[in-house]
């Protein structure tokens, strides 16, 4: 009589496409894996991330464009803090100031001193 072969690991988790769009609204909204894999309640924080990586990586440059968007919304309407911000980001503006403390010495020595 043959032996029945034993299962090894756990057992697989189904994925939905429920769970496909949730985790694609989690991670818009800059929910992190182990954040996610909480609300989803199915596998871990390493089963989401290897399962998921396209949608948590779509869900977080949405969430990039949509912080890059209300930016410069701001910028436009004058706020002075985010344009000075927004000029460092794009146009390589910068408060470093460049001082040069280069300086020139002389140092005369006579024969009078008798210290030396």
């Amino acid at each position: 009589m043959a032996k029945a072969k034993r299962k090894v690991g756990r057992p697989r988790i189904p994925i939905t496409a429920k769970d496909r769009g949730q985790v694609t609204m989690l991670a818009r909204i800059g929910c992190t894996p182990p954040e996610i894999a909480a609300v989803i309640g199915k596998g871990g924080m390493d089963w989401i991330r290897e399962r998921f990586a396209d949608e948590i990586a779509a869900g977080h440059e949405h969430l990039k464009m949509n912080i890059r968007r209300m930016q410069f919304q701001r910028a436009s309407t004058g706020n002075t803090g985010m344009l000075i911000w927004m000029g460092k980001q794009y146009l390589g503006q910068t408060d470093k100031v460049d001082l040069d403390t280069t300086a020139t010495v002389k140092v005369v020595f006579s024969s009078d001193d008798k210290d030396l």
